[in-house]
């Protein structure tokens, strides 16, 4: 799905989040100079969440390279990357704003993919994409199983709830007046409650697993302590929201919170896995690291839906 010779080639603001990943960042940017779109029809869009680890040294030599398509936007102290976002979101001057997160790295076609999707789909608020694993190790493959399996670059076009931050693009004028909700700093589903939000509005998202970008975050000193972590802030954002999206069956575990401690969402990610061989079979070969985690992720939703009404989502912000 390329863009034709005739094709108008809109302008693209890419909206880059980052707080203390110097070397993955510098990657990414990377390989966004490398994308196969023309180099005076997008922006790239730096917002550094308070770093302290040099990521404003390593944009300074980058500067040279970019020919000033770098936009870099600090934050004094950190603030969440949802205040990020919308900070990039809000100097952004394409007709189309591009999320890409610093731990990943776009693959050359990715705008083309992007603007040919939107061509297609001139109803879509968003189209996004599918994500990879970028790195060889069982720590590395559990965690992608049990984060993306919904975002495998597998099977066809279709009409989504929802596509994470590190891989969707947003027309401009259908997003006017939302934000990310900045309110649970240290969580991750900023993302999904901003697109349920759009979803809720009739708004439309396409995925196009044609649009790929690499994950790259687990090949960079990650532990089982970080597999863990990540788990909590899964569980965290599952019960400040994140449920919403998943409809009736969101409401349900919230409700029968003991639903929970089954694990059932491991069948769905079995199924998903089942529809590619690859998958299958790092599925199977790490299966105790991917059940340990869908286990500590579901009992900490058990635990802290017990203190969380669902009206009163921002109990949760002392845990």
């Amino acid at each position: 799905m390329a863009l034709n010779n005739n094709e108008q080639t809109p302008f693209i603001s890419i909206v880059i989040p980052t707080y203390n990943r110097a070397a993955l960042l510098c990657e990414c940017i990377k390989s966004v100079m490398r994308l196969e779109y023309p180099k005076d029809a997008f922006e790239i869009i730096v917002v550094d969440d308070g770093s302290t680890d040099g990521s404003e040294e390593c944009l300074e030599r980058m500067l040279p390279e970019s020919r000033g398509k770098i936009k870099y936007l600090r934050e004094i102290t950190n603030r969440g990357v949802a205040a990020a976002r919308n900070r990039g979101f809000a100097a952004a001057k394409g007709e189309i704003i591009a999320c890409l997160d610093d731990d990943c790295r776009a693959q050359k076609d990715w705008l083309k993919n992007i603007i040919a999707t939107l061509a297609l789909y001139p109803d879509a608020a968003a189209v996004g994409g599918s994500v990879i694993n970028a790195t060889e190790s069982p720590l590395a493959w559990a965690s992608y199983i049990i984060e993306f399996s919904s975002w495998f670059p597998v099977g066809g076009t279709k009409r989504v709830k929802d596509i994470p931050g590190c891989n969707i693009a947003y027309r401009k004028k259908d997003i006017a007046g939302n934000r990310f909700p900045e309110e649970f700093k240290g969580s991750v589903g900023e993302d999904t409650l901003f697109n349920y939000n759009l979803i809720n509005k009739g708004k439309v998202i396409i995925f196009n697993p044609k649009i790929k970008v690499f994950h790259c975050k687990w090949g960079y000193d990650f532990t089982k302590e970080d597999f863990y972590k990540t788990q909590k802030k899964y569980a965290l954002s599952f019960v400040r929201g994140g449920y919403k999206i998943f409809g009736t069956w969101g409401n349900i575990f919230m409700k029968y919170r003991v639903l929970n401690l089954f694990c059932l969402r491991i069948i769905l990610v079995f199924l998903r896995c089942l529809r590619s061989k690859k998958y299958l079979l790092e599925f199977v070969r790490n299966f105790k690291l991917i059940l340990l985690g869908e286990w500590r992720r579901n009992k900490l939703i058990y635990e802290y839906s017990a203190v969380v009404s669902q009206r009163e989502v921002t109990s949760l912000r002392g845990l």
